[in-house]
């Protein structure tokens, strides 16, 4: 295991590597599915070298190479948070699940990759995943007093950071601003979220590097000490070709599917994995491959989107679509006279309506476009879900909140929802810190939850604007009784 190699057949050498990843954005869509097979049999190969170990892809690259070991783990870490630009520790991305996960399994895999041929990894695993593992070791120890056992003087709070992408100077300037994140960190999270994490991380995590074809990471001293997120990228940056497949290999093929996989989506390609490659490994039937591919992506609309959350123990659930459709959630909450539910749809009220098997519900379809469309109106879908929501939580109902994806839109108005609820509580006025506090306790306790930035930003803004709309009734009140 520790001295343990994989190799992978070369033809042409680096300068075709670099040639042929250039062009990857016109690559064919049957050298991408190719590549991405071939990159995926290494991982699975290096992946059986951490028995025991969780296996978790970092969205989205890291699905298309493998699938998780345990489908409740779900990570997200984004190379634009340890952007030498931003260095930052994304409050909406804590990933609590992959400290459950190290906590469990005594250390996780995460999957990921680039296309670009000048990174030996993507920036995710290089600066993201890094700054990541030391902050929350240093909010760790300083959340621990000196009766807890974990944190004592040989705890780890050092930044780790791989030498052959990150130099020395960046690795201090990095360092640098650490502390600020963990005081960042521990004043925007609630007691919830650090008593948590004070909790789970009996160990300091401690990220490590690989790349597929190359030597393992050395384990035998840290595995006692450490809890080890190993971070594996899942194409070889020095291969070229797989020559016997006979087709042009493509480093990092997974890499911003949507522009170029043509609806097709990972887990529609592990679910058709078999006959993709099938028809893709004759060159001459093309014909037959598109059909393959077209079936794939028909098959991926009838994947499931994944099931409800509750959020901790507000009596508020958000989920996809599909998942409310089929009813099977309402004995979490006593029975449909015991619910109320927000459908973010498409689909106008009836069609939506018409869906549902239950009558006895009482239902806010909220009509959501799309696109450039959805900006406009996302106040008003703020203003309506938030009145619909509280008449029926004041009357000691549940309020399930569903949108097609379930991670991000009704995520969102949830988020509005438990901000008014905080601010209610406590009688201060919301501001970010609020929705950010909030927010980071949303992302614990969901952590299927992406609310996209501006999302974030709509949210604020809303609370803002209905804030000075109130200051600005209160004044013409107070005028008039004054005339």
């Amino acid at each position: 295991r520790r001295r343990c190699k994989l190799a992978v057949q070369t033809a042409g050498g680096d300068a075709n590597l670099r040639a042929n990843c250039d062009d990857a954005m016109t690559a064919s869509l049957r050298d991408r599915l190719l590549s991405i097979a071939a990159d995926a049999d290494l991982v699975e190969r290096f992946v059986s070298c951490f028995p025991g170990y969780a296996v978790v892809p970092n969205p989205r690259c890291g699905l298309w190479y493998c699938r998780s070991s345990d489908p409740l783990i779900q990570v997200y870490f984004q190379s634009k948070d340890g952007h030498v630009q931003t260095r930052g520790f994304s409050l909406r991305r804590l990933n609590v699940t992959l400290v459950d996960a190290a906590c469990r399994y005594k250390g996780c895999v995460l999957v990921d990759s680039t296309h670009n041929v000048r990174k030996r990894m993507p920036d995710s695993f290089s600066r993201t995943v890094p700054i990541w593992c030391a902050v929350l070791n240093r909010a760790v120890k300083r959340l621990a007093d000196s009766a807890h056992p974990a944190a004592g003087p040989s705890w780890d709070t050092a930044l780790h950071t791989p030498r052959c992408s990150v130099s020395a100077q960046d690795h201090a300037d990095t360092e640098d601003v650490l502390d600020v994140l963990v005081d960042v960190l521990l004043s925007t999270s609630d007691d919830k979220v650090q008593s948590l994490l004070l909790s789970r991380i009996a160990r300091p995590l401690l990220p490590m590097w690989a790349v597929v074809g190359e030597e393992l990471p050395e384990l035998a001293d840290t595995e006692t000490s450490h809890w080890p997120v190993v971070c594996l990228t899942a194409s070889p940056f020095t291969a070229s070709a797989v020559a016997p497949s006979g087709f042009t290999y493509v480093k990092g093929a997974g890499d911003d599917h949507e522009t170029w996989s043509c609806g097709l989506e990972p887990e529609a390609f592990w679910a058709s994995r078999a006959a993709l490659l099938e028809a893709a490994g004759d060159p001459d039937t093309l014909e037959a491959f598109d059909c393959a591919v077209k079936d794939a992506v028909r098959r991926s609309a009838e994947l499931p989107k994944g099931g409800l959350c509750r959020v901790g123990a507000h009596p508020v659930l958000l989920g996809s679509l599909e998942a409310v459709y089929g009813m099977s959630w309402l004995p979490l909450v006593g029975g449909p006279k015991k619910a109320a539910m927000i459908l973010l749809t498409l689909e106008d009220d009836s069609s939506a309506r018409a869906r549902l098997d239950s009558a006895a519900l009482d239902v806010c379809v909220i009509k959501t476009p799309s696109g450039k469309q959805a900006k406009g109106s996302i106040e008003e879908t703020f203003q309506k879900s938030l009145d619909f929501a509280s008449e029926h939580l004041a009357a000691g109902r549940s309020v399930v909140v569903a949108c097609e994806d379930g991670r991000n839109l009704s995520a969102a108005v949830v988020l509005s929802l438990l901000v008014k609820m905080e601010s209610n509580a406590s009688g201060a006025p919301v501001d970010k810190n609020m929705t950010a506090k909030v927010g980071a306790a949303l992302a614990a306790e969901c952590p299927g939850v992406h609310i996209g930035r501006s999302l974030i930003v709509a949210v604020n803004r809303f609370f803002i604007s209905t804030r000075f709309k109130e200051d600005a009734r209160r004044a013409a009140v107070e005028r008039k009784a004054l005339d």
